[in-house]
This record gives structure tokens, sequence and C-alpha cells, in this order.
């Protein structure tokens, strides 16, 4: 919304019929999200004089409405918020001109089916009045023990399909009960790619599926790429279409991400200088690629982490600063050595190595590891230094004499490297 002025010109647009469900819905349930003033607004842009084609200043509307401009402002944007009204704006070298597009109200079904309204409701007037909302809406019991005698629409018109008052044009258009789709900053684009790189197709999603999703990541603050991949692990293909997702367990899980948030998205690190296609390679991509979180949860199967294993990563992220591909490696790494245990003071200290070394991608983190446990491993079986004596000033003083296998220095070339890898994800 644009500051408005009293010489501005404005123009109402009517999109949907607005019923006596839809009043009730304003005063039960939407009143208290945007306020009395903002309802008494909706209902005279509803009956505005330029729904007839007139086009009137503000300054008309303002006197009708007795409100200031800054009031009209106020009381416009939270109806803008809610989807009762859209607005559009131009200017020109003459004048500015506004329109107002209103839309209906969901109706209590639709509104409870919001997860955004429903919780921003329930924060609003407090959980009893939201129970006694909910308790004024709910359907009544279906009928039981009863045969159904109702009267079907053919027989009692008996329509002739070959009469001629049927046939022609069969769709036109009117007005009917259409709310609007609010705005948010939800990346659309994102959380599709994301999905093709899922290998699920956005058309395998109702459009209901799809606005619900686009709810609960407003709801939590999360981006596309990381409600796509939460969405992934809550698919059923196999469902009927509409009912594809689990979104109780989807809530589950992008509540936990709230929870959260370094989880949300992978940390910016270096991609790692790997060109081949081999499967070691495609591992050290994943570790670039992936968050921890979605990182151990692949490595389990699909299986969410637990609290302790997301504090260590917790831990790692913001207390050693480490990025996401080097934390990977190092989760990968300890679960390997460490019969697939992760322990929390073994992940810190061999992360605080990784930090001084200011290691980036998950190829030079796994180098690193490698390196050190070859270091480790060898120190058991090196040959111990030779001891002789020497007389001096009646002291024994040990003089050592290194050999050749300690006075050689410790190399790992890039094929060993790949060879440790190999013999570690084998």
């Amino acid at each position: 919304m644009k500051d408005v002025g009293n010489s501005d010109f404005y123009e109402v647009k009517k999109m949907g019929l607005v019923s006596d469900v839809d009043r009730m819905s304003l005063v039960d349930l939407y009143s208290p999200l945007i306020g009395a003033k903002a309802v008494g607004v909706y209902l005279a842009l509803l009956l505005d004089p330029t729904l007839d084609g007139a086009l009137l200043t503000h300054d008309k509307l303002f006197r009708r409405l007795d409100l200031k401009a800054g009031e009209f402002f106020q009381a416009i944007e939270p109806l803008e918020a809610c989807g009762l009204v859209r607005t559009y704006f131009k200017e020109s070298e003459e004048a500015r001109f506004f329109v107002y597009c209103t839309y209906c109200p969901k109706d209590p079904r639709e509104f409870f089916d919001d997860v955004l309204f429903v919780g921003t409701l329930r924060k609003r007037i407090g959980e009893k009045a939201f129970n006694e909302l909910v308790e004024k809406y709910s359907p009544s019991a279906p009928v039981e023990g009863f045969e159904e005698v109702t009267t079907t629409f053919k027989n009692y018109f008996e329509p002739d399909f070959n009469d001629p008052a049927y046939n022609g044009k069969v769709s036109y258009d009117a007005l009917g009960h259409k709310i609007d789709h609010i705005k948010t900053d939800f990346n659309l684009t994102e959380f599709i790619e994301e999905l093709h790189k899922l290998d699920i197709n956005e058309h395998n999603l109702s459009k209901g599926e799809m606005r619900r999703v686009e709810k609960f990541a407003v709801l939590y603050s999360l981006g596309g790429e990381t409600v796509a991949q939460a969405l992934c692990r809550n698919f059923k293909p196999s469902a009927p279409m509409g009912k594809r997702v689990d979104f109780l367990s989807f809530d589950e899980e992008c509540r936990h991400l709230a929870e959260f948030p370094y989880l949300k998205k992978a940390e910016e690190g270096e991609k790692s200088d790997v060109s081949s296609n081999t499967p070691i390679a495609q591992l050290i991509r994943k570790m670039d690629d992936l968050t921890p979180v979605n990182f151990l949860t692949a490595l389990q199967n699909g299986h969410k982490p637990v609290a302790s294993d997301l504090k260590i990563i917790e831990s790692l992220r913001t207390e050693l600063g480490l990025p996401a591909p080097v934390i990977n490696a190092l989760l990968s790494y300890v679960l390997q050595t460490n019969d697939n245990l992760l322990n929390r003071s073994l992940c810190e200290k061999i992360g605080a190595s990784l930090a001084r070394e200011d290691v980036k991608n998950a190829r030079d983190a796994m180098d690193y590891l490698l390196k050190t446990q070859k270091r480790s491993s060898g120190k058991a079986t090196k040959t111990y230094a030779k001891k002789t004596y020497v007389k001096k000033e009646k002291e024994a003083v040990v003089e050592e004499k290194p050999t050749v296998e300690a006075k050689k220095e410790e190399t790992v070339t890039d094929e060993e490297i790949d060879s440790l890898l190999a013999d570690l994800y084998n």
C-alpha cells in the first residue's frame, strides 16, 4: 500500500459476492485480527459508489467514513494482509489512481483449515475464546439410523437433453464466492526447483496442498529449499491426489526446523574440487550441498536425527563456526571410525582442529581427517629412536638419534586419499 492523498482518485472493483455467512466470518473470525475500523472500511467498499462506474477522489471516501488519510491507510493494510482487499496503483503527470479489489472472507471451514489464520486468531483472543468459536462452527453429527429418501434432480425435473435449451454454450462468467490468495514472501520458484531435484513433480500436489505448504513455510519462516526437503520426507506418492502430504508429520518437522534455525539452510562453504562421477565424488558433492540435518538423515536411511545429535550440530555450527560441508564430513568420519556413534566431545575436539586449519569444503576436510588418521595409526608401528649414553660432567645424558622412519616426512597423495575414502565408505 502506498500513502494516499485526499486528491488521489480511486475505484472499487468487486471480485466476489459476499454472503451472510461471509459477514458472520468477518465479525467472528476476522475482526479480532484486523480491528473494527478495518471491518467498517471493508463493508463501506462493498457498497462504494465507484462500483457503478464513478471515479471519485479519496476526500469523498474519507468524509463518508469519517476517517483521516492516515487512519484509512492503517485500516487498509490489515485488509490487504488478510486477502480481503488487493490494491493497485498508477501514477501519471496529471493524477494518481488507486484501484481497490474486494474479495470474500474465507468461510469458517476455509478459515479453520488455514494454519496462519488459526494461529494468529488463537494468539489474539486466547485459547478459551478460540475453542468457543471452534465449537460454534463445528458441523453437526451425521445422520445415523435413518434411510435417506431425498428426491434427485433428474427424478423431479426430468431433463430432456435433446431439447435445444440444453445445447450450445454451457459455461458463463459470473460472480461467485471468490477469496484472494494472501501475499507472502515464500519463494515458489526455489521450492519447485528443489522438488524437481528430489524427483517430485509439483503437479503431483493439489492446489490445496501447495497453498497449505506455503502457509507452513510462512508460519515457521522457512525457505523454499528447506520446505521442499521437509515435504519430501513426508510425501506419499501412492496416496490419492490431495492426500499425499502427511501434514501432521510435516508440521512437526517444520516446527522442529524453526526451533533449530541453523538447520534451515546449509551454511555457505566452498565447493570441493571434484570433477569425476565416481561414488566417492558423488558423496563429496552431497556433503557440499546438503544441510547437516539432511545429510545425517540420509545416513540414517531417512530417520530424523535425535535431539542429542542436533545439539552436536548446533555446537559445531555456532561455537566453532564450521560450514555445513565440513560438518557433514566430520559427522560421517566420526560415525565410520567410532562404531556408528556420535560422541559430542570427540566431534568438538576434531571440529576444533578443522576450525584451526580453516577448512572450507568437504574434500579438504576428508583429506585432513584421513591424513590425521594415517599419522595416528603410523605412530603405533613406528620404530623407536635408538638411545646412546654419553658421559658429560658425571651425568648420564640420553641422546636420541632419529631413525630413517622418523625423519621421513609424512605425506599423503591424492591417490591415497581416494583409496582411503573408498575403504571408509565401501
